[in-house]
């Protein structure tokens, strides 16, 4: 495995970890304690904390596809140094305005994080700048460990470190405070250990083409269509699993933690899996599989009449998401050409979080009418994935030339 990919991970982990300590702690500093909102009722405290939540997607949303394209102009290390650092600021405005009650700094910051949240889309087209056809499959599943890993570990650090029964000065800023920390360590390992993948050249600024032109792209929209599809269904059978164990199952908040946390243990093991069915059915068939395992994972999961049976639904959801995520991330990818790598992806950001937020949106409204429908809903998104991937011609990917071959 090339060294640079390791770090490269590395710092995806590190990143993703400090963006998710915050998980656990927004809703109940909104909705539980007086720190920002004061005497609001429960009603306004609700519109507020979603307004906050919404606030960084709706950044990434407007500005991936943009940090892409300079990414794709002008290199991508500069571009990512930038992210990281703004980020580390960012971190560390949410710090002081919990800790000050600055509601507006709050919300102006999670905006600005977001707007700097290009991390994942750069690091992508720097594993398509390492890879080549053979290994870019098991170098794209590489970063989709190190976010699950930072997804499993985030959260619960900062549970702990929200926590003032556990060690008295622990409060609901710190865990912004050890964001911006883990930020100025990602910014360290990209200044000193992480080399150019893609440096400036009067090339790359020749053939860099604006957002427009590469939706133009027929197979691409019809990719990036396949990933709106496809996000809707998993963010449709995640966005309202708790609620469904909760009004099911009567189950406890820490009793659901415990859910998600066996949750991802197959979606980790199976980012070893992907690629192996990758090379050896092909892109195509890998996404077909994945989300057959989407779909059979989220109708088996409304079946169970106990909570504990419901895991085994969930899992293979679970590894269902963990494949179809790796298709429709390296299609994306193989349709681009090289000198477009970074927008590609950027744009694929910006339709996850796009799919994410109508997701939450439409599907409150119909689990508003019945609990069941967001599910059904992800049930015949999914199988609209799996014709979408029957109908979809694989792109090969091209033959990069790389600054260094070694170890691919």
């Amino acid at each position: 495995m090339n060294k640079t990919l390791l770090i490269l991970a590395g710092i995806i982990c590190f990143s993703f970890t400090g963006f998710s300590l915050a998980y656990p702690v927004f809703t109940p500093m909104f909705l539980e304690h007086d720190i920002l909102t004061g005497h609001l009722s429960p009603e306004k405290r609700t519109i507020l904390l979603g307004t906050a939540l919404a606030l960084y997607p709706l950044g990434q949303f407007i500005f991936s596809p943009v940090l892409g394209r300079i990414a794709d102009r002008q290199g991508r290390k500069k571009i990512l140094l930038a992210s990281l650092a703004s980020s580390f600021f960012c971190y560390i405005l949410m710090a002081i305005s919990i800790k000050y009650g600055q509601l507006w700094l709050l919300l102006a910051s999670r905006f600005a994080l977001g707007v700097s949240g290009a991390n994942l889309a750069i690091a992508q087209s720097m594993a398509a700048d390492l890879s080549t056809p053979a290994t870019k499959a098991r170098h794209f599943a590489l970063l989709a460990i190190a976010t699950n890993l930072a997804w499993g570990i985030g959260p619960l650090m900062g549970g702990m470190l929200a926590d003032p029964t556990l060690i008295n000065w622990f409060s609901y800023d710190i865990p912004f405070w050890t964001g911006a920390g883990l930020a100025a360590l990602c910014v360290i390992l990209v200044f000193l250990f992480l080399p150019e993948t893609r440096p400036k050249t009067a090339t790359s600024l020749a053939t860099a083409k604006p957002i427009l032109a590469l939706l133009r792209d027929k197979k691409l929209r019809w990719l990036y269509g396949i990933s709106f599809a496809s996000f809707c269904a998993i963010f449709l059978f995640f966005s309202f699993f708790a609620l469904y164990m909760v009004e099911t199952f009567q189950t406890s908040p820490a009793m659901l933690g415990y859910y998600v946390a066996c949750i991802a243990i197959p979606m980790v093991l199976s980012n070893y899996l992907a690629p192996v069915i990758e090379k050896r059915l092909g892109l195509r068939l890998t996404g077909i599989i994945g989300h057959i395992f989407i779909l059979a994972g989220v109708l088996w999961f409304l079946w169970p009449e106990t909570a504990y049976w419901v895991l085994l639904p969930t899992a293979l959801a679970g590894v269902g998401i963990t494949i179809s995520e790796l298709a429709t991330s390296l299609a994306v990818s193989n349709q681009a050409n090289h000198d477009q790598q970074a927008q590609a992806m950027g744009i694929y950001s910006s339709i996850t979080v796009a799919a994410e937020m109508l997701a939450a949106q439409i599907g409150g409204m119909l689990a508003a009418q019945d609990l069941l429908i967001p599910f059904f809903a992800s049930a015949i998104l999914a199988a609209g994935c799996i014709c979408g991937f029957s109908l979809y011609r694989v792109q090969r990917p091209p033959s990069y030339l790389h600054f260094d071959t070694q170890d691919k």
